[in-house]
């Protein structure tokens, strides 16, 4: 069959199709968004597929317009949606069922009415697993795929399923409880008018942003409910406040990691733990309430390869090597792997990076070690690598011209290295392989603190910047001479 071919039975099927780009992973050329309420015509098909875009491929639109739901299971580097969607839900495929060119899975199930949210992005349901509800769509067969492949239909039943339990819990809200519930569900559903429409907007963002939408999909999301309004407000104000409510999001959710005590983030935290234990304890609530996963307990357990280990309830614990924590995804999995639920996933869009969310569980965690003294510090397998690295190379000592930009020098009583030489340094000799930002983690997890400086250098004594780390002494396990 020819694409066009496909389109045909697709709107004999009464589905509300569009042509995608989905050779680039790309959208529609043409706004789309009639098309959620209306199915496109026979002549619209022609047109599209027989003359104006004949490479492109088909996209299905969700939705009531067509009676379906997508569950969208990717599999995208350590994310595998299909693993986490039959170890966490117990999915198995089921009737209407696509495979992706990048082996991962579409499953179609029947519309339950009233209005499907899409959980999609930072708002996925796990890593890897979206649903596709009002307003998304899915590429379809015989859609080309980046890879060179194609979209292939795997089941074809003849009815369609319904919607699995797992995948309604928040997303699904019938008609009837529309019409009678929030004034905000019913803003989402007609829209408002004059004098409303600022005030509505605000909450529409903030309801978005709060399900862990990032600034960006919620502007979409608002830009179309803008034009249910009577009249619609104009485009640069809707996206104005997005990012006004998006910085008061940002700033609600940072509060409390930016006010932690600063006696947390060092090994002699002991002498502050009986003053600091209800912030501790606050901390570690909003982490819990930040990731919507009670946590009671973080641990740094010492040795060759430190690791954080998280209790939560039912005494359930899930260790985590120190190093990888600097990977969200790592964090994410090993939870879905411990306690069967998914995380909240800490977006890009973030005011608080995932970098300062793990530092936070680093200092949070040494500081309720049962020993925050030596306890606390990485004697293991980094010290190893630095100890060897200066044993190879001696570092230079204060005040004397460094053979290399790049060489381990003593400098106003401390030891500075260079990571990536370091890192060189142990692929060569012991023959592992560190990624620069987890040895960069592990590094300011251990007690490194980084310095930008400019040094002097080789016989010509030439003048060089580079970015060093200064080495705790009690890594170097010696006297600084």
């Amino acid at each position: 069959m020819t694409i066009t071919e496909w389109a045909r039975a697709y709107l004999a099927l009464g589905w509300s199709i569009i042509p995608v780009d989905s050779r680039h992973k790309g959208g529609c050329p043409f706004p789309w968004k009639p098309y959620q309420t209306r199915l496109p015509t026979a002549e619209e098909i022609e047109s599209w597929w027989g003359d104006r875009y004949p490479d492109h491929g088909i996209a299905i639109i969700m939705g009531a317009i067509s009676g379906l739901v997508g569950i969208d299971l990717d599999r995208h580097g350590d994310d595998d949606g299909p693993a986490i969607a039959e170890s966490v839900y117990g999915w198995e495929p089921d009737g209407l069922v696509v495979m992706t060119p990048g082996n991962g899975v579409h499953q179609y199930c029947k519309h339950p009415g009233g209005r499907v949210k899409n959980r999609t992005g930072a708002g996925a349901i796990a890593p890897g697993v979206e649903l596709k509800g009002d307003g998304g769509f899915l590429y379809a067969p015989p859609s080309a795929h980046p890879s060179g492949g194609v979209y292939e239909w795997v089941e074809w039943p003849e009815e369609l399923t319904a919607l699995p339990e797992w995948a309604t819990a928040k997303v699904v809200i019938p008609k009837d409880q529309i019409e009678a519930s929030d004034p905000l569900d019913l803003a989402l559903l007609n829209g408002v008018g004059r004098g409303e429409r600022n005030d509505m907007a605000a909450r529409v963002a903030g309801h978005y942003l709060s399900k862990g939408f990032s600034e960006a999909d919620t502007t979409f999301a608002l830009l179309g409910w803008n034009l249910k309004n009577t009249p619609p407000l104009g485009n640069k104000e809707i996206e104005l406040v997005v990012a006004s409510i998006a910085r008061k999001e940002q700033l609600k959710r940072g509060a409390t990691l930016k006010s932690l005590p600063d006696n947390t983030t060092t090994g002699n935290a002991a002498a502050g733990a009986s003053d600091g234990v209800d912030e501790w304890k606050v901390a570690v609530a909003a982490l819990s309430e930040c990731f919507s996963v009670d946590i009671l307990d973080i641990q740094w357990i010492c040795g060759s390869e430190p690791v954080l280990r998280f209790t939560f309830p039912d005494d359930v614990t899930v260790e985590v090597p120190a190093a990888s924590l600097s990977l969200q995804e790592s964090w994410r999995r090993a939870v879905i792997r411990g306690i069967g639920r998914v995380p909240t996933k800490i977006g890009p869009k973030s005011d608080v990076k995932w970098d300062d969310y793990a530092n936070q569980i680093f200092a949070l965690g040494r500081a309720h070690a049962v020993n925050p003294g030596n306890e606390a510090t990485d004697d293991g397998m980094l010290s190893s690598y630095v100890l060897s690295y200066i044993e190879g190379a001696p570092a230079t000592e204060e005040g004397e011209v460094l053979p290399r930009p790049h060489a381990a020098h003593w400098w106003r009583g401390d030891l500075y290295v260079h990571l990536p030489t370091l890192r060189a340094h142990v692929r060569v000799v012991h023959d592992v392989k560190l990624k620069p930002k987890r040895l960069a983690q592990q590094a300011r997890a251990c007690g490194f603190m980084p310095r930008t400086r400019t040094v002097v250098y080789g016989p010509s004594q030439k003048r060089a910047t580079r970015s060093f780390w200064a080495v705790p002494k009690d890594i170097l396990q010696t006297d600084e001479g």
